[in-house]
């Protein structure tokens, strides 16, 4: 008896679920348009700036490397992060 009622009960919940996502995602494609665009703007769409493109010292196969920054660096590891943290 315990199992048949832990059946129904696993079935009960897997069409609750169901329903959930197929009511769920239904919205979310009706605002799509054919081309795959939001057809209404959101505040994501409206406010988003794409980062510009960084042009570093250090990009590419033999980048510059800056020689009292990374003195700085290693003595900002050496007393702060060497603590807890390996160069491993």
């Amino acid at each position: 008896m315990i199992r048949l009622i832990g059946i129904l009960a696993g079935l009960f919940f897997s069409v609750a679920v169901l329903w959930a996502l197929a009511t769920g995602i239904g919205p979310a494609f009706s605002t799509l348009s054919d081309e795959g665009q939001f057809v209404e703007p959101t505040a994501e769409h409206e406010f988003h700036k794409h980062p510009k493109k960084l042009a570093l010292q250090s990009d590419g196969a033999f980048g510059t490397w800056d020689l009292a920054q990374l003195q700085r660096g290693f003595q900002v590891y050496k007393e702060v992060c060497s603590a807890c943290h390996g160069l491993q």
